[in-house]
Parts: structure tokens; sequence; C-alpha cells
């Protein structure tokens, strides 16, 4: 999807540097992009490649940065890129930076470095007699085996004459590549550490749970019964509850997060009846945690998220993102016009369910029932 919007937008860019011909063209392409609403009058792309500037980009990336990850093979399908990129998340939207573990940063900036190596007709040995290090470790670099700090990049840029919007944005990548995320190395399917990535960047995380307790707030036993049920060896299973429990570090964090809870939620008996009251009562201390908040929408009440359950994510800078999960299968959604609609449901529940005070104290009632049932009695 991303990929879709973005590779018109790469054509026009290389198109504006083109002489004649090649700026009639790029005209006409971005007449046609501007009447689908793929340009805006703020966009880098609309300010710096227009028929009065006939130099190509102005302000925005230099094309020395290359093609985008997708088209050198990394096969991630999305934009590797951040933040950090201050003129490319500003292009593309920054929910977009999405998705760049560790090793990829590490990957991708080791081929900027090496292209521009290349560029200069340098060999490995050349740059390491300019730089005070061995070619070996240079090589490493620029495969992505081993991490740069911030001095050995410098040294490196200042070597290859890098300078500008390219060195501040490769500057800015190396930033990260020092902190590893528990994620980064973690050993889960591909779409979960993404969902992991996109919970550590939110600034605000609203899920809606019409079946189990959401996978944030749940309890190593309630974890370990929802898995069970879907099958699998039980050191997989264990290996899988260590994850989520992992994932649960982000509300340490100021994120501010919220649960909207079908109350089927706090009847439906999940591992049995002391598995459920120690969930309930963590679900009642964590309601107390300043950036938590859980709501509960009514049994029998008709609302618009009986349809399924998702994950709203949103960010500082650029659009919102949207997870929706299945049973083998799950999926990130960014256009705007789909996560608009998640947003507007998200507002007609919150409208609908009960306030925090009222929910904690729902929360402790279903607690004491299964307390009671753990003991023998009936719930």
């Amino acid at each position: 999807m991303i990929e879709s919007a973005v590779r018109p937008l790469i054509a026009m860019s290389r198109l504006a540097a083109r002489p004649r011909g090649g700026r009639r063209r790029c005209d006409r392409r971005m007449r046609r992009a501007n009447r689908r609403g793929q340009l805006t009058s703020t966009s880098p792309l609309a300010q710096n490649i227009s028929p009065s500037h006939s130099s190509g980009w102005i302000t925005s990336p230099p094309r020395s940065l290359g093609n985008f990850p997708w088209e050198r093979g990394y096969g991630y399908g999305v934009p590797a890129v951040d933040r950090s990129f201050g003129w490319l998340s500003d292009w593309i939207g920054a929910s977009s930076l999405l998705l760049m573990t560790w090793m990829a940063r590490s990957r991708i900036l080791g081929d900027e470095l090496r292209r521009h190596r290349n560029s200069c007709g340098l060999t490995l040995a050349e740059l390491g007699a300019r730089t005070g290090r061995g070619k070996s470790t240079i090589a490493r670099w620029e495969t992505g085996e081993k991490p740069i700090d911030r001095d050995d990049l410098l040294k490196i840029l200042g070597a290859l004459g890098i300078t500008g919007p390219t060195e501040s944005a490769l500057l800015s990548l190396v930033g990260d590549l020092s902190q590893k995320s528990w994620y980064d190395e973690a050993d889960m399917p591909k779409r979960l550490r993404d969902l992991a990535a996109l919970e550590s960047k939110a600034t605000k995380i609203t899920e809606l749970a019409i079946a189990v307790v959401p996978g944030l707030i749940q309890t190593s036993a309630y974890a370990a019964a929802v898995l069970r049920g879907m099958g699998g060896p039980e050191d997989r299973i264990l290996h899988r509850v260590e994850n989520r429990i992992a994932r649960q570090t982000v509300l340490a964090g100021s994120v501010q997060y919220t649960a909207l809870l079908d109350e089927l939620v706090l009847q439906r008996p999940v591992g049995g009846a002391e598995v459920m009251r120690a969930q309930l009562d963590q679900l009642a201390t964590l309601s107390q945690q300043g950036n938590v908040t859980l709501r509960v929408l009514p049994v029998g009440l008709t609302h618009p998220g009986l349809t399924g359950a998702f994950i709203l994510l949103e960010f500082a800078h650029g659009l919102p993102i949207v997870h929706i999960e299945q049973q083998r299968t799950s999926a990130l959604l960014d256009r705007k016009a789909e996560t608009a609609a998640y947003q507007a449901t998200t507002s007609t529940l919150r409208a609908m369910a009960m306030d925090a005070e009222a929910s904690r104290a729902l929360i402790h009632q279903y607690a004491d029932r299964w307390r009671d049932r753990a003991h023998g009695e009936h719930f």
C-alpha cells in the first residue's frame, strides 16, 4: 500500500532532474497525481519539484541516497525509514517510518556507505588508510554485520566527502544502531516483531477486545491458556508467552494505553477460575496506572466493534496505523481512509463504554466472582 503510493513520487523526482521531454512528462504526472490527491501544497515534492525548478531536489533528499529498500531487494515491502529522516517522514507520513529493526538499519547504512565508497573509486584498504581502520572492519560495517559508532561514521563521511542532507540522514540513522530493542533479536514471527516495533514508537495505543483480554495486559497464565487453545507444542507456547510478556514493557513508558473491553471478556472462563481471578485482579491494578485506561462495553450492547478486535496506534508525527489480527494472520492498515474509519469507530466506542471508575468497579466485581468460583462456589 505504501509502496504503491510512493513509487509514482519517486519516478517524478527522477524525471524532475531531466531536461526537456522528461520535464514535460514529469509535469503531466504531477498534475495527474495532484488530481488523485497524492500531492499537497505543503509536501516536499510539490514544493521542490515544480515547473519553476529545473534542478530537481532543492531542500529535499538528494538522489545520492539511492532507491528505497524494497527496490534494493531487502524484501520488507515498506520504506524502512523512521523519524530520523525528517524530510522522508514528512514526505510519506512519519508513521510509515515503521518497522525498521536494528539489523535492517545496519544493512541500509552499510549499503549507503558501500555505494558512496564505490562512487569515489576507493578500495576498502584505501578508505581504511584514510580513516585509520582495517579493511575487514569497514567490510563488516558495509555488510551490516557490525554496527558503526558515530565517531567512525564521521571519519568515513569526511573521507568520502559526504555533506548536507545525506550526512544528516546517515548520522541520525547511526544513532539508533547502538540501542537494540528486545524484539530486534527475538525469535518471533515478523508480523509480531513489526507490531512490537510499532508499539514501542507509538504515543497512544487504543485496543478493542471482544473475545479475550488484550496481549499487552495479559498475565502469563492467561496468555498460556489462550495460546494452548490455538494448539502447538508446549515449548513453543511457553516461548510465545515470554515474547508476549516482553511486549508489555512498553506500558512502563509514556505511551497512553486504552483498552475497550467487551464485558463478555470478563465472563469467559479462559484457563479456569483461578487464572481468571488473577487476570482480573491484574486488570484492576493496571487500571490505576496513570497511563493505562480500561473501559468496559456492557454486555448486550450492540456496538460497531462487534465485527472484530483491532489496535489503533497513533504517533507523535504522521498518520496512525491500525493492526487487525485473525487466528493465523494479521495486517497493518495505513491508508488514511482505512485508519479514519477505525478512528471514528474508536470515538463511538468511547462514547458507549462505561467510564474508567465504573469499569474498575465492575472488574473488581468479576474478580470477586471468579475468586468465589475458585473456592468451589457458584459463579
